[in-house]
């Protein structure tokens, strides 16, 4: 996929899965390959950690194995040196009993989290989930983190997109964009209404926004319209 987009995009969001069977993380021949890649091309790469990763489980045994997980990944990809490290903080239903405990558990593992990395606390960036963003916002100023805006989750929780950029824009490092069909998510932006692609691409512009900006859409197809409906925005 890398040597397939190079050229065509400054930026490549390596989304990462772990399972016993069939995971996705790099090998040193690979890094190597991405790194070389980069060096000849300027190319860089927004590296999603894990959708499962649980900073906020009730165990403290849990929560020190998912700590861990992201310190081995982390310290893994700093050879590519990433633009930013995309994190979860995911609120499973049985932590939603208690929000409160679940805040503390988050902040404290974000603690640890920063204390046994090498890289910047700018370089890790919350993405918003499917829960009100409030519950961690003051955790990401204390803890100095980056944000992730991701519009299409905005959408499927009927939140004003501007309005959430225009509040976390001095953080956001990384935006996630993709359109919504049938309750469905990650695909083209031609499912987006024009007045919003136009919107958001002017919001960016006053702004001068310098980070990323992903097209989360997985396949060439819906690339290729989202990138023609970016193009007749502007």
């Amino acid at each position: 996929n890398v040597r397939n987009l190079k050229g065509q995009v400054d930026d490549i969001e390596l989304v990462l899965f772990e399972d016993a069977d069939a995971g996705n993380i790099p090998t040193e021949q690979d890094l190597a390959e991405l790194k070389q890649i980069s060096v000849e091309t300027s190319l860089t790469y927004t590296v999603h950690l894990p959708l499962d990763i649980d900073l906020g489980a009730e165990s403290a045994s849990k929560r020190r194995i998912e700590i861990q997980r992201v310190v081995k990944l982390i310290d893994r990809f700093a050879y590519i040196k990433p633009f930013a490290y995309v994190l979860h903080l995911n609120l499973s239903e049985k932590s939603k009993r208690n929000i409160t405990l679940w805040r503390l558990n988050v902040s404290n593992s974000l603690e640890e989290l920063l204390s046994s990395v090498s890289a910047d606390s700018r370089d890790i960036a919350v993405e918003n989930l499917h829960y009100p963003f409030r519950y961690v916002e003051d955790i990401i100023e204390k803890k100095d983190l980056s944000v992730c805006v991701d519009i299409g989750h905005l959408n499927l929780g009927k939140e004003d997109v501007l309005s959430h950029l225009a509040r976390h824009i001095q953080r956001t490092r990384v935006i996630h964009w993709h359109g919504i069909r049938d309750g469905k998510d990650h695909v083209s932006l031609r499912h987006v209404s024009f007045n919003e692609v136009h919107g958001v691409m002017k919001f960016l512009q006053k702004h001068q926004y310098g980070g990323v900006l992903t097209l989360e859409v997985f396949n060439q197809n819906d690339f290729e319209e989202s990138l023609s409906c970016i193009k007749g925005s502007l």
